[in-house]
């Protein structure tokens, strides 16, 4: 399965890039793997946990295929686009 995501404003300057494409062996993939265990191995655990947490904190907003997906169970597919990206914010 192969999977881009894509890392917008400070979400990408925490990860120190803007997109990656990822190749996964698993086929039942959620959005709660790629934060646990795929970005925590590319990125150091710590930096997957954070925005793990922020994701579920509604701190930063998950869309897959242009859809937002808040809950973390939501499965993936071969070929999706995902979206990581901060709240925005200010007035």
């Amino acid at each position: 399965m192969r999977i881009f995501i894509e890392f917008v404003w400070t979400v990408a300057e925490k990860i120190g890039r803007k997109y990656m494409w990822i190749d996964l062996e698993e086929k039942d993939v959620k959005i709660q793997d790629i934060f646990q265990k795929t970005l925590s191995k590319i990125v150091g655990k710590e930096v997957g946990e954070i925005l793990y947490n922020m994701y579920l904190n509604e701190e930063v907003i998950v869309v897959v295929n242009g859809v937002v997906a808040k809950d973390p169970t939501t499965k993936l597919n071969d070929g999706d686009r995902i979206l990581i990206q901060p709240l925005a914010s200010g007035g």
